[in-house]
């Protein structure tokens, strides 16, 4: 029997600020889930990828986060869930998925840059790894990504 698992991304906008020059520096983001589509039996690991787009003022420097989702777990022991059963997952910000990636309280978790005026990519990637595998159905999480700018 396949069995299907997803996690959504909640994007959040960053409201502007003020710099110490008095000029205005704002941001925002927004995101595409990352889907493990219809998977069967977790006896490997299962990756993924999702996008992020970081569109700030030229020049402001920020810095990108994803937090611990619904459960509030490190990097790479974020839970999907479909009621009560769970499934442990990861995020990183290199494609050999070696750099986890979560937000300020992670050494070295977070993404950065310097705005051109312009969106700036992101890749998320995702991975399930191997493990016992649960009942069918569809699996959740939702994530917040914060730029700190």
């Amino acid at each position: 029997m396949m069995r299907k698992f997803f996690w959504i991304v909640l994007v959040l906008s960053s409201a502007a600020a003020r710099d110490s020059a008095a000029q205005t520096v704002s941001c925002s983001v927004s995101a595409s889930s990352v889907s493990f589509g219809t998977i069967g039996i977790l006896d490997t690991a299962v990756d993924s990828t999702g996008d992020l787009a970081v569109t700030c003022t030229s020049g402001a420097s920020y810095t990108v986060g994803l937090n611990g989702g619904l459960a509030n777990a490190q990097p790479t022991a974020r839970l999907i869930s479909n009621g009560a059963t769970t499934i442990r997952y990861g995020l990183y910000k290199d494609a050999a998925r070696s750099q986890p990636w979560g937000d300020e309280t992670v050494p070295n978790g977070t993404q950065s840059g310097t705005g051109t005026g312009q969106a700036q990519s992101f890749t998320i990637y995702g991975r399930i790894p191997a493990q016992m595998s649960p009942i069918p159905g569809v699996y959740t999480d939702t994530i917040m990504v914060t730029v700190t700018y």
